[in-house]
């Protein structure tokens, strides 16, 4: 699916797999706990960084788990919500708020247990269904044929060093994995450097944009460098600013920092997008609104020129 909105339903497959190497009877153990109110991972040596131990994993409140079947459950505002699915042989159990999973493994003996984990949460019969016929290995092969696809696209680059190039192929990847579609039916792309908790910082956005047409997608940034046209003028910067009739700022509401840059970057990307693609009809289209941009650094100039 290439039209994947940040609200629509998605499921991570998690596969663990248990073997006895010993020489005596083993217990595989898995706790599973949950948090619905997860912090982003800070800077671990930041001085009142928070963050939990080697495992970089952030504090963060736990939900109290129950167990009906081989579905995993907590509350939100008063109601149970289906937080996994457990496929496995290995026995589970509520204990404490925490699923335990355990099986006692003989020498040469293995288990798995396959984890279900749906985002956002699905309530409805279809949806359930959908959910329990998913199957890992078919849904691996389909989503590695998907993602080798999509790091097949657009230009590529070849050097004496494999991990460079493993490096730049991959990484269109992280932008369709960190970049979604905006939820307004516009079709355009909200762009962040960061995934899931980053805001849209325009300047570091427009680097990402600029890599895309380097490598040839041009649609794809199009859809990432209108955003900015749609919204020009809708959010404003800390500053002595007269107005803000004309700024490049506005994300749709998922604009962030406050660096008083972000304007130039985007006059300065939708130039390098038409030197990249020659298309003049196109920057006809955006003509205006490049224009109220030079238009509002003049304006803004002028009262410093006193």
């Amino acid at each position: 699916n290439e039209a994947w909105a940040s609200d629509d339903a998605m499921t991570a497959l998690v596969r663990f797999r248990f073997e006895n190497r010993g020489n005596s009877t083993q217990t595989a153990i898995l706790p599973v706990r949950y948090s619905d109110n997860s912090r982003r991972t800070e800077n671990r040596y930041h001085p009142n960084s928070q963050d939990a131990g080697d495992d970089l994993v952030p504090k963060s409140p736990m939900a109290a788990l129950s167990l009906a079947g081989n579905r995993v459950y907590s509350v939100w505002e008063g109601e149970p919500v289906l937080r996994c699915v457990i496929e496995t042989a290995m026995h589970a159990e509520a204990r404490d708020g925490v699923i335990l999973l355990t099986h006692d493994l003989e020498p040469g003996e293995s288990c798995e247990v396959v984890l279900k984990i749906p985002y956002i949460a699905l309530e409805t019969t279809e949806e359930l269904a959908a959910l329990d016929a998913l199957d890992f290995t078919q849904c691996y092969e389909d989503v590695r044929a998907y993602w080798t696809s999509k790091a097949n696209q657009g230009a590529s680059v070849r050097t004496p060093e494999p991990q460079l190039e493993s490096l730049h192929r991959a990484h269109p990847c992280h932008l369709y994995i960190t970049d979604f579609e905006m939820p307004d039916g516009s079709g355009l792309v909200n762009t962040s450097v960061g995934t899931a908790t980053y805001g849209n910082f325009t300047n570091e956005s427009c680097m990402i944009v600029q890599e895309l047409d380097q490598r040839g997608l041009h649609t794809e940034a199009r859809r990432r460098l209108m955003l900015w046209v749609k919204y020009q003028g809708t959010a404003e910067q800390p500053g002595n600013f007269t107005d803000y009739r004309g700024m490049f700022y506005g994300a749709g509401g998922f604009e962030c920092g406050a660096y008083n840059q972000h304007h130039g970057w985007v006059l300065w990307c939708l130039a390098e997008h038409l030197f990249l693609t020659r298309d003049a009809e196109w920057y006809q289209s955006v003509a205006d609104a490049a224009v109220a941009g030079a238009d509002w650094v003049f304006r803004q100039r002028k009262n410093t020129m006193k």
